[in-house]
């Protein structure tokens, strides 16, 4: 069965910071300035900048424009030389690049991400630190990725340190990647940590909604009731059976 994406994301400061460290992207498919009617490979992404760093919010948009550029120029040749996990995995690797490039401007700046790339047929999800992919398929609520916490900090990030001091076998920001499963009619939910809802919630919210864009404002809007004291941004995807 060929499946189609759609796609939403919400990003709110909220009234507690002085600024937006997170940011995210959605691109449901890349084939669509060629080929409107095929389904194409497809990328969404959240990032949540290091809290309390001074250049989270630089991290957060640095990564999110290597990502993209990495992953527009290497999905369209899977199958050929690469596969999806190299993708990431270079999709990644220059997003460290970017983000260590600023390091003597900012002091440990860092970001999170959280990851889905559909290509080829396959879907698979992507992971460092504490943003979570959740999969709603029927009326159950999923959360597909584990938080990257290590005593009272992220163990796994994207920056967040001086390269020239660390360990060599330090693996801090290879991402955790994973191919999952997906039919038709399941919604996924990439967020940051400033959503700060119950599953029970989310489940009910996700499975309410009428479209991603009705989903993503309910939740980011519900988490800031609920008093979260972070930027607050989600992104909904919903997969359909493709019409013929």
């Amino acid at each position: 069965m060929q499946l189609r994406f759609k796609s939403w994301l919400t990003c709110e400061q909220g009234a507690f910071r002085y600024q937006n460290e997170d940011s995210a992207y959605m691109e449901d498919n890349l084939s669509r300035w060629t080929n409107r009617d095929a389904q194409g490979p497809g990328f969404w992404a959240v990032f949540d900048g290091i809290g309390g760093n001074a250049g989270g919010e630089v991290a957060a948009e640095e990564s999110k424009i290597a990502i993209k550029c990495v992953l527009e120029k290497l999905l369209p040749k899977i199958g050929k030389v690469w596969t999806v996990p190299d993708a990431i995995t270079a999709a990644v690797q220059a997003a460290v690049a970017s983000v260590q490039s600023f390091r003597h401007q900012y002091h440990n700046l860092g970001t999170t991400i959280a990851l889905l790339v559909w290509c080829d047929g396959k879907l698979f999800r992507a992971h460092l630190g504490d943003s979570r992919i959740y999969r709603l398929r029927g009326a159950t609520l999923t959360q597909l990725t584990k938080d990257h916490w290590l005593g009272q900090g992220l163990s796994k990030c994207i920056g967040g340190s001086d390269p020239d001091k660390r360990d060599p076998y330090d693996d801090h920001d290879v991402p955790e990647i994973a191919e999952i499963d997906v039919q038709a009619g399941d919604r996924f939910l990439l967020t940051t940590d400033g959503v700060n809802l119950p599953n029970e919630q989310l489940c009910q919210l996700l499975a309410a909604a009428a479209d991603p864009e009705e989903a993503t404002d309910t939740i980011v809007q519900a988490s800031l009731l609920n008093g979260s004291k972070d930027n607050v941004t989600a992104v909904a995807v919903f997969v359909s059976a493709a019409t013929q």
